[in-house]
């Protein structure tokens, strides 16, 4: 299975700088990474002994369980989560559905939301669950091209 990361660009945009890990959601494991909008420390002017350390400040978190139920458990819990990046590898369409469902409120303008299997004819589950969830038309969609099953869509934003 090709990483999440080679079929997404790079983040180097907006106020957001680098390469984020992707929120991996599959029917037994999620991630949510946790994106602090902090420009890189040298736009601070400081010399890089005295830059601020934030490296205590944990960024993600595994969570063990059904996706379907955990993803809409861990926003109820932390409805201040808002979600720039996530990558869906469940096939289904009922788990992709509700994941979909559950986040819809949370995803960030300018956010990429990956597909191992979008509009693929032998696995429609994660296309029916998207169209339902969104609706086709309003976003394009990009293909890998290193692997012709993989896809992502970027929401409007700035």
């Amino acid at each position: 299975m090709m990483p999440a990361r080679a079929l997404l660009p790079p983040l180097h945009t907006g106020p957001l700088r680098g390469d984020f890990p992707p929120a991996r959601v599959d029917a037994g494991l999620f991630a949510l990474t946790v994106v602090l909008g902090l420009a890189p420390t040298p736009s601070l002017g400081l010399p890089r002994a005295r830059e601020p350390s934030f490296s205590h400040i944990k960024k993600f978190e595994l969570v063990k369980g059904d996706a379907s139920e955990e993803v809409e458990k861990y926003l109820a819990d932390h409805p201040e989560t808002i979600i720039a990046l996530a990558y869906f590898d469940m096939d289904l369409y009922e788990p992709t559905k509700r994941c979909l469902s559950a986040i819809k409120d949370h995803i960030a303008g300018g956010a990429i939301i990956g597909f191992d299997e979008l509009n693929h004819r032998n696995v429609p589950g994660e296309t029916v669950a998207f169209k339902e969830a969104f609706g086709a038309g309003r976003f394009k969609l990009h293909r890998s091209p290193m692997n012709p099953t993989s896809s992502y869509v970027v929401f409007g934003g700035d």
